[in-house]
């Protein structure tokens, strides 16, 4: 499976920073497609799906998007998963990296540390 992540660090609100990715994210080719959003004790946790149709290889792939945290503190793990075309090599052409580097990069502009 053609798998790529982010995992950052840094200060905010959860709800702010996810309504930020979103409208980072959101566009002509990328659609959000799932929104949960929970309260576990203290802790906030935000949970977004987006698919993102890419023409060069005319496949699909999604990005799951996890945001969490209390008080000041939040963190953001964002995994892109398909992409690949074909049954059996599932070759990407880099749709999964672009996915979670733009999460990086918007990540990056608010400040955040990425981890990976």
């Amino acid at each position: 499976m053609n798998v790529s992540n982010c995992v950052a660090v840094g200060n905010g609100n959860v709800t702010e920073i996810a309504q930020y990715l979103e409208t980072g994210l959101v566009g002509l080719h990328t659609t959000k497609i799932y929104t949960n959003a929970s309260q576990i004790g203290d802790e906030q946790v935000m949970l977004q799906v987006f698919e993102r149709y890419y023409h060069r290889n005319k496949q699909r792939a999604t990005l799951t998007v996890l945001v969490s945290g209390k008080a000041d503190n939040v963190r953001v793990e964002a995994i892109a998963a398909g992409g690949g075309g074909g049954l059996i090599m599932r070759v990407s052409l880099g749709a999964n990296s672009d996915f979670s580097a733009r999460v990086a990069e918007l990540l990056l502009s608010r400040g955040f540390k990425i981890i990976t």
